[in-house]
């Protein structure tokens, strides 16, 4: 017996140390890595759908002026939000966008900016509050947002920030500003990386207007003037209170002569 108990842990010890260590199998622990050197675009697209559970469509003719590869000279690793960042980035460069079609599904598709669809993006571009954006400030996907607004009117908003990302010749921006019918709300849409940068520049223009230095020695002149002008009408009425208490003081007085 002492023999048979010996031979089964001798047999255990050896198959765990023969036996390869097994590694994270949640999904969510797994990292998304991208060794040094030249990727092909489809195999870029490809390996980011299936460690991020997407399936993204892919037209060829999309991807027709596109150069094919990208070269890497270190090593990328990094998570799932991470690797959408990723994607979406190195695509950016070559004018290329992830766009959801079904989110629910996780159905998506690649879309070039600038070939016929272009308009496409922002078009069908998903509703993300500001919070959401603001989290992931270096995504490159189509969103569109509603800001409110607490002290600056959404007219003089867009205004201002038209000329920051006005699109020309070389930009690549792509933002659309708009009042949201409402004065006190501005709609943005564009890529999530730009609105981001759109919405902390709102957000630090809308505080209280300040009075202007020259503006505040005035007010303070003003309010003394006011002060002053309230303390003569008191000092007049006050001396009238006193005359006319003088004239019935000198009334009473010849009265009483006159009885004496």
């Amino acid at each position: 017996m002492l023999k048979t108990t010996t031979l089964t842990c001798l047999l255990t010890a050896t198959a765990a140390n023969v036996l390869p260590a097994q590694g994270p199998t949640d999904p969510r622990l797994q990292r998304f890595v991208i060794e040094p050197g030249a990727i092909e675009m489809s195999e870029l697209v490809d390996r980011s759908a299936s460690y991020l559970g997407w399936n993204i469509l892919v037209n060829q003719q999309e991807l027709a002026h596109c150069a094919d590869q990208f070269k890497l000279q270190n090593r990328i690793e990094t998570d799932r939000s991470g690797c959408e960042d990723v994607l979406t980035t190195m695509l950016a460069t070559r004018g290329i966008v992830v766009r959801p079609l079904d989110e629910g599904k996780k159905l998506y598709e690649v879309v070039s900016l600038q070939g016929p669809r272009g308009r496409e993006v922002l078009n069908s571009a998903p509703q993300r509050t500001a919070e959401a954006i603001l989290s992931r400030p270096n995504l490159r996907m189509p969103v569109s947002t509603v800001l409110p607004l607490k002290h600056i009117n959404s007219q003089i908003a867009v205004n201002s920030m038209r000329p920051f990302f006005a699109s020309h010749q070389g930009s690549s921006s792509m933002l659309s500003f708009g009042t949201a019918g409402s004065k006190s709300s501005l709609m943005i849409t564009g890529m999530q990386d730009q609105v981001a940068t759109a919405i902390r520049m709102v957000q630090n223009s809308d505080v209280p207007a300040e009075p202007q230095a020259d503006e505040q020695p005035m007010k303070r002149a003003q309010s003394q003037a006011q002060r002053t002008t309230v303390s003569t009408n008191r000092l007049k009425r006050l001396e009238g209170r006193l005359a006319d208490l003088e004239k019935r003081l000198d009334r009473l007085a010849k009265l009483l002569k006159k009885g004496n």
